[in-house]
């Protein structure tokens, strides 16, 4: 409330309203992050996971109080549990945060010496994680009341776990789709073959259709990754390489040169030139002559 908030700084400056304010009630813990990676197959199939998180937790000799056993805290001699002090000058007073107290409105005679006045203890607790199916990196996870605890019989904050995939030595994920790599050779590509491809959980086949060009992209459905909190999933996109053949053999070059005479190409180039054509039309490479023509 940004108006009570100027007229309690203007009560604390004269000397009313906001200096009746504790300041020593129960306050929530801090709200914790913990970055987790995670591999491609776990957010495949969904896992649970345990993670190691350091945190402050109620002390528990003295139950979160700050006293040592036999004792208690007890109210401020000097703000008689205020957490405030005023100070009167002349005709007007300013209230200031208690020193003794620190403006909690008690103090500790006796010490816990396990959290030495504190109530909390740094500890690392153990906390199962379920990550869901179809996280991405970025994705949060909130596990409300693990973050640290509260003080003064305060709630204890929230733990926020954010999702990191590690890179796949396979596949590269596009949305809820992944992208893997698929080399074949010429004659592959131009009469057409079937292919096993692996997947996160095995192996499946597709068909690669004759005349397929380089950087074609085949697409098995629901192949990909599992759709975060909904039903189905994406698809997994073979794209396709070809291979240029190197260190031909005689019968291998004699046998390409004459697929090249049935196709009517090649006539009055030399014999290398075979090489560079055929790359050409794999790759879809222009023609320079044509743009040294136009210079």
């Amino acid at each position: 409330d940004i108006v009570g908030d100027i007229f309690g700084d203007f009560g604390d400056l004269f000397g009313f309203g906001g200096s009746s304010r504790r300041q020593g009630g129960p306050k929530r813990g801090r709200s914790l992050q913990y970055d987790l990676e995670i591999s491609l197959e776990d957010i495949m199939l969904g896992k649970t996971l345990t993670i190691d998180v350091p945190r402050l937790e109620t002390c528990q000799t003295c139950h979160g109080t700050g006293a040592e056993a036999g004792s208690k805290p007890e109210t401020c001699p000097e703000c008689f549990g205020r957490g405030q002090v005023t100070r009167t000058q002349g005709f007007f007073s300013m209230s200031r945060t208690c020193p003794r107290c620190q403006g909690e409105g008690r103090v500790i005679p006796k010490p816990c010496n396990d959290c030495r006045g504190q109530g909390l203890v740094r500890n690392v607790r153990q906390i199962k994680v379920r990550v869901p199916k179809g996280v991405d990196t970025g994705t949060k996870i909130q596990m409300r009341g693990e973050g640290e605890a509260g003080v003064n019989g305060g709630p204890p904050g929230d733990l926020f776990v954010i999702i990191h995939v590690a890179p796949h030595e396979l596949f590269v994920r596009e949305n809820n789709d992944l992208v893997a790599k698929a080399t074949i050779s010429f004659p592959q590509a131009a009469l057409g073959t079937t292919l096993e491809i692996p997947t996160i959980d095995g192996t499946t086949k597709i068909t690669v259709p004759s005349g397929t060009q380089f950087g074609a992209r085949l697409r098995i459905p629901n192949k990909g990754v599992p759709y975060y909190n909904h039903y189905g999933s994406g698809d997994l996109i073979v794209q396709i390489q070809v291979e240029t053949p190197m260190n031909l053999t005689e019968q291998e070059k004699e046998l390409l040169e004459a697929f090249v005479q049935v196709r009517g190409e090649g006539e009055g180039e030399e014999h290398s030139g075979f090489f560079d054509k055929l790359g050409d039309k794999i790759f879809h490479r222009h023609d320079d002559h044509d743009e040294d023509k136009d210079e």
